[in-house]
C-alpha cells in the first residue's frame, strides 16, 4: 500500500479498508484464505451493487465481514492457537 500511496495518494484511501477486510477474513497469514476471501467479498460487492447503488455493495460486504468475524474471529481459514 505504501507503493500505491507514493504513486497516487488517493489510491490507498480507497482500497485500504477493502484490503484489510480481505486479509482478516481470509485468516492472517493464509494465502489461500486471502484469495477465497477476496472472491467472497467481491461477490458481495457485485451483488449488492447490482441490486442497489455501488456504495451499498460495499456496505453489504462490510456487513457480511462483521457477521463472519463475529462468528469466527480467527478468519475463515485461520487456525486457532
Amino acid at each position: 500500500m505504501v507503493l500505491q500511496y507514493d504513486i497516487y495518494p488517493q489510491i490507498g484511501l480507497q482500497f485500504g479498508p477493502l484490503i484489510f477486510m480481505i486479509c482478516v477474513l481470509g485468516g492472517l497469514g493464509n494465502m489461500i484464505g486471502g484469495f477465497i476471501a477476496a472472491f467472497i467479498i467481491s461477490q458481495f460487492i457485485a451483488v449488492g451493487s447490482s441490486c442497489f447503488h455501488t456504495e451499498w455493495g460495499y456496505a453489504v460486504a462490510f456487513l457480511f465481514f462483521m457477521v463472519a468475524i463475529f462468528i469466527r474471529p480467527q478468519g475463515l481459514f485461520g487456525s486457532k492457537s
